[in-house]
């Protein structure tokens, strides 16, 4: 009914995630961890990748929260953004 397989597969835990939009993906959020804040993550891209972040036009980045929602397992990749690393730097 409008609905593939894939996404009506009762099999696939669905985990929390979040979509990084400089690199237009999901991450999945470890238990109880909230997303970063744009800020905290373009920050974290501006240290660790100058080169891809200087690519992206600024205005098309969010700025007032990332996007979380409940994600099937198998569509989202490991979390690369870590704030306890983040602040144990500063």
């Amino acid at each position: 009914h409008g609905c593939d397989a894939a996404c009506n597969d009762a099999s696939v835990p669905l985990v929390r995630a979040f979509h990084d939009p400089v690199l237009n993906r999901w991450e999945r959020l470890p238990e109880g961890q909230e997303p970063p804040t744009p800020a905290e993550l373009y920050t974290h891209y501006r240290r660790r990748r100058p080169e891809l972040f200087d690519e992206l036009d600024p205005k098309i980045l969010p700025r007032a929260g990332l996007t979380v929602l409940n994600m099937p397992r198998t569509q989202v990749t490991k979390a690369t953004f870590r704030p306890a690393l983040l602040s144990a730097a500063e």
